[in-house]
């Protein structure tokens, strides 16, 4: 299995606290969200709910650190990712949120559900220092 999350609560690599992408993210689904709704809601295709999974968490794992081990841009990035458990729950959560939001006409700003939703990504990615038993 692939290493457990950065110990560090919500601070990136810098020391900085991590910058919320929610926003951001929602903030392009709410630009194209005929297109993604089109993509990923009743008559959506898994093949791309699979990929956008992969995409989501490739960049978990960057965002917490673990970039070392991703896989080169062009590379198959299913094949060429380590498993991380907590990688694959967050890019759940992340896009079982937006499938949410565009099915129900996108209720509230994108900065609004980037907000809401931040903490509880940042508490997915949180472990204590050191080994646990």
């Amino acid at each position: 299995m692939a290493a457990a999350p950065i110990p560090r609560g919500p601070l990136g690599p810098d020391g900085e606290p991590l910058s919320n992408p929610m926003p951001g993210l929602f903030a392009h689904v709410a630009e194209h969200a005929p297109l993604y709704r089109a993509l990923l809601c009743d008559e959506g295709s898994a093949r791309m709910i699979n990929h956008l999974l992969h995409c989501i968490a490739l960049a978990a794992r960057i965002s917490r650190g673990l970039a070392d081990d991703a896989p080169a841009a062009g590379a198959d990035h299913f094949a060429e990712t380590p498993h991380d458990p907590v990688d694959a729950f967050l890019a759940g959560a992340v896009l079982g949120t937006v499938i949410d939001w565009l099915s129900r006409d996108c209720p509230g700003t994108p900065d609004e559900i980037g907000a809401t939703i931040w903490p509880y990504a940042l508490a997915c990615a949180e472990v204590p220092a050191g080994p646990t038993g």
